[in-house]
């Protein structure tokens, strides 16, 4: 906070730093339907569902579409197809849904990852698929929130569902510094390069 003149305070932003070099993983577990309960089922959007169920507990519903993610971190993007559908409609991702992604010289306390979850129907011909959003979901993956390492659970697509997943940054050490010989073994003629080689310690 911050004391203006005439007596009052406004808000301010928090800074944004730079991070450390290192790697950011995200581990999808599992996306169900709104609400607290682990079985609530995920629903195709209004627009696709075409006079069928929409609900995906019908199991022939689970039969017509496949489940996937795609994680966008600092425009870089991983898709993640989900491993299978539970019985009750919740798309699990268990071992599939680990990305992992570089924290770079363009990385802030500040930078976002998207979540973007989908479903695509089940053809033979992948040119004809079709493709439905779901949800979409963004956090700053380098908040307080995301120290810990356990599985937390976010609303997507403004109430659609909820997904569960977990964040967490791994720091690069740098490298030590070695002790080592060199030598030259030998020398351009004309250019004045030279061709250098390390000698075994």
């Amino acid at each position: 906070m911050e004391t203006t003149p005439n007596g009052s305070t406004i808000a301010l932003e928090p800074q944004s730093m730079k991070l450390a070099p290192g790697t950011l993983q995200v581990r999808i577990l599992f996306a169900g339907g709104p609400g607290p309960k682990r079985r609530s089922s995920l629903h195709l959007p209004d627009h696709a569902i075409d006079g069928g169920p929409g609900d995906f507990a019908d199991p022939s519903l689970r039969k017509r579409w496949i489940p996937y993610a795609v994680v966008e971190f600092e425009n870089f993007q991983v898709a993640l197809q989900a491993e299978f559908w539970t019985g009750y409609g919740r798309a699990e991702w268990t071992d599939k849904g680990l990305c992992c992604f570089d924290i770079g010289a363009s990385s802030s306390s500040s930078s976002e990852v998207t979540l973007r979850l989908f479903v695509r129907s089940l053809t033979t011909c992948a040119a004809t698929s079709r493709h439905e959003l779901l949800g979409t979901l963004k956090i700053n993956p380098f908040t307080q929130r995301w120290r810990s390492s356990r599985y937390q659970s976010v609303e997507f697509g403004g109430g659609a569902g909820m997904v569960e997943l977990k964040m967490y940054r791994v720091e690069e050490e740098p490298p030590a510094l070695e002790d080592h010989s060199w030598s030259v073994r030998q020398k351009y003629n004309g250019g004045g390069f030279l061709h250098v080689e390390r000698e075994a310690p």
